[in-house]
């Protein structure tokens, strides 16, 4: 209490007091008061540097940290105060930190792993459990800027654990909570894992109440199950077919099951056998037993994968079990098909990986039909599977004729194998434009003509540029000879797949003309019209403001509902800031007054004006 209170004095004061503190004994003797409840928000708010600190630091640490009453009081201890591990290892070796201290204290990431063995020595599991609160980032509080809320500490990657606490914690494996255990379950290190547990059952939990973030962890205990089963049970189809009944409801170990495994347990066969245990087994055992299963009984052993009960991480454990059935040399099935297409509609990366299923299930199929557009390697792989087509009489009226890249990419094989027809292929292009599907398959083929390139309607340059040599040439110069302003602005609208702007017309910004070029500059030199451009939709009305004046001259007339004229000089001024219209006047006078001549009368969108109606007229406008 007295040390606390000396630390209440100005620097000055401070010291003297904390010297003759020292020199009484009294702070060695005496643990020292530290407001850990009521105190402990405002420390937590502190922003100065480490060194400047008021939290407790050395022994006043020590003791500050025997006197906590919960593991949270502890965790916000530590957040506040100057942490010197050596002092704190120094203290537990002459007398051990009591459990909460201890979970305090291994929960912290910065723990080194000699004091974290220590803590764990004498064992104590409730101390054990909580080297999983290491997965939490709890910053300092120089680092927190936001009022301090414990439960929002974010989540980091998974704390790798040394092999030195991986050896103290494996013998009491059997006893660890679900978070720890899968922070145990290291890829390469699941093995020792499995071998070590006396309580598979809870093992498993662990595995299947995990998240995305889990997944390499999760298919690392599959993969040590799957290799102590096969370097057990090798070929044998009966024990393999036993063992996939049986593994996800044992409640001991997995030595225990193998050794059990020839004697009879009631209701195990009522049970079909679990998919994630049979993909384990030998190429040769897995076809065999999924080609006995009618599609019922595939539906469910597959019912962690696609069931009403099926795991967190279904759809990522699902691309690997159909990538080592399709190893395995599985016949596609009608089930595979469905489940492929269900856990993997919206990951196109990895739908490529499941066209082995191809012809299985009609949405599959189209989604790889649409996916096969722009990708040539999966195109030909989707063409493989149709039976060769006669060469066509007439092969470019037949590829107009294809709607989708398979089967253009099957006529063109079968017709066109080594040379393409690129005259004809032009002539009736020009005719009649060829079908979009026919173009990406032209793409590919090499001799690709420009003209085929710029066809493509919102082609984004990557994918034109996957399709082959002269496509990624084509795509590359289209580019080439556009503005940095020009080339983004293409990628942000084939991103957004709208119609990329011409690259004609010149950049403008809204409110004002675009600067003339030397074309527009002789042409108002000599105050002729420009030439008729493409009307487009009116401009906005304009917004009133008392900075800016234009007057107009002309006449606006307009006939009401009831048929009576409405008409409005337009020599009125008016004040406002305004939108010029654009592309359908160009300026044909530039010596302060910039007149603007009407070449083509308005379209029916553009009726009305910023005041009224069009009617056929000149409009000046003064600008400053």
């Amino acid at each position: 209490m007295l040390r606390w209170a000396a630390g209440l004095l100005p620097p000055p004061a401070r010291a003297r007091a904390v010297a003759e503190l020292d020199a009484t004994g009294l702070s060695v003797a005496a643990a020292p008061f530290y407001p850990v409840r009521h105190g402990m928000r405002a420390a937590l708010h502190d922003t100065r540097p480490v060194n400047e600190r008021q939290g407790p630091s050395g022994r006043e640490l020590v003791a500050a940290l025997r006197s906590v009453e919960t593991a949270v009081d502890g965790d916000r201890l530590l957040d506040a105060a100057r942490v010197d591990w050596d002092v704190l290892a120094a203290a537990h070796a002459r007398d051990p930190f009591p459990s909460l201290p201890s979970r305090a204290l291994i929960a912290r990431r910065d723990c080194p792993d000699p004091f974290t063995v220590a803590l764990l020595t004498p064992w104590r599991v409730e101390v054990a459990n909580r080297i999983a609160a290491r997965q939490k980032n709890r910053t300092g509080p120089a680092e927190r800027r936001s009022a301090y809320r414990a439960h929002t500490a974010p989540l980091v990657h998974c704390h790798d654990l040394s092999d030195e606490i991986r050896k103290v914690l494996l013998p009491h494996v059997s006893h660890l909570r679900t978070p720890l255990l899968r922070l145990l379950l290291a890829p390469g290190k699941a093995r020792e894992v499995v071998r070590a547990t006396a309580r598979l059952d809870r093992l498993l939990a662990a595995v299947d109440h995990g998240d995305h973030g889990h997944l390499p962890r999760i298919q690392a205990f599959w993969d040590a199950v799957g290799a102590e089963l096969r370097d057990t049970l090798g070929e044998d189809r009966t024990a393999w077919t036993a063992v996939a009944r049986r593994l996800t409801r044992h409640k001991g170990s997995l030595r225990e099951l193998l050794d059990t495994l020839g004697d009879p347990v009631p209701g195990s066969r009522k049970h079909g056998p679990d998919l994630r245990v049979l993909i384990q087994a030998p190429p040769s055992v897995l076809t065999a037993i999924v080609a006995d299963l009618d599609d019922a009984a595939l539906e469910r052993a597959a019912e962690r994968y696609v069931g009403d009960d099926r795991v967190r991480t279904a759809d990522g454990l699902l691309v690997t079990a159909l990538a080592q059935l399709e190893r395995a040399g599985v016949a596609p099935r009608r089930p595979l098909a469905r489940w492929a297409h269900g856990a993997l509609a919206h990951r196109p990366g990895e739908l490529a990986e499941v066209a082995w299923l191809y012809g299985g299930s009609p949405d599959l199929d189209g989604s790889l039909i649409r996916l096969a557009r722009l990708r040539p390697d999966l195109r030909r792989r989707l063409a493989a599977a149709h039976v060769q087509p006669p060469p066509a009489v007439d092969p470019v009226a037949e590829l107009r004729e294809q709607h989708d890249a398979v089967r253009a990419q099957l006529v063109l094989d079968s017709s066109c194998p080594d040379d393409t027809p690129w005259p004809r292929l032009l002539e009736a292009h020009a005719a009649e434009p060829l079908p979009e599907p026919v173009l990406w398959v032209l793409a590919s083929r090499p001799g690709f003509p420009a003209v085929l390139a710029r066809a493509l309607p919102g082609a984004r340059t990557e994918d034109l540029a996957a399709q082959g040599a002269d496509a990624a040439r084509h795509a590359l110069a289209h580019l080439a000879g556009r503005s940095p302003g020009d080339v983004l602005d293409h990628c942000s609208c084939t991103a957004s797949r709208r119609p990329p702007p011409s690259s004609n017309a010149p950049a403008r910004c809204a409110g004002r003309p675009a600067s003339p070029s030397s074309k527009e500059t002789s042409a108002s030199s000599s105050a002729t019209p420009c030439a008729t451009r493409a009307v487009r939709p009116k401009p906005p009305p304009p917004t009133v403001t008392p900075s800016h004046s234009s007057t107009g001259t002309g006449t606006e007339a307009g006939m009401g509902a009831g048929g009576s004229a409405r008409s409005t000089p337009r020599s009125a001024s008016w004040t406002g800031s305004r939108r010029i219209p654009r592309d359908d006047r160009e300026p044909a006078a530039s010596d302060g007054a910039v007149t603007y001549e009407r070449s083509a009368p308005p379209g029916p969108e553009e009726s009305a004006g910023p005041a009224g109606p069009w009617v056929g007229r000149t409009w000046s406008s003064s600008s400053r």
